[in-house]
């Protein structure tokens, strides 16, 4: 599921890597029961920075579990979609 949250205030960020080019910043969210899988991906381009907020399903007991379950989810879409993550229409 890609896309934001329902709030304006997007989650704090717990951590930041690069990954084949892009940045991958881990994000979660507390949720009932402990933190939701969620964060970003940056590209930078000639034109600045795309940014594609993720957030998933996944809820874990700790906000570091969340945040590293968070990259390796990033890492995944990345290896699978590349640059179409930017498409419009996603």
């Amino acid at each position: 599921m890609l896309g934001g949250t329902d709030t304006d205030t997007p989650p704090e960020p717990v951590s930041e890597t690069t990954y084949q080019g892009y940045q991958i910043i881990a994000a979660p969210i507390e949720d009932a029961g402990g933190w939701r899988v969620s964060g970003r991906i940056v590209r930078t381009t000639g034109d600045g920075e795309e940014a594609v907020p993720f957030v998933r399903a996944d809820v874990y007991g700790s906000r570091e579990v969340a945040a590293e379950m968070t990259t390796h989810k990033a890492q995944r879409l990345i290896d699978e979609q590349g640059g179409r993550l930017f498409d419009s229409g996603h």
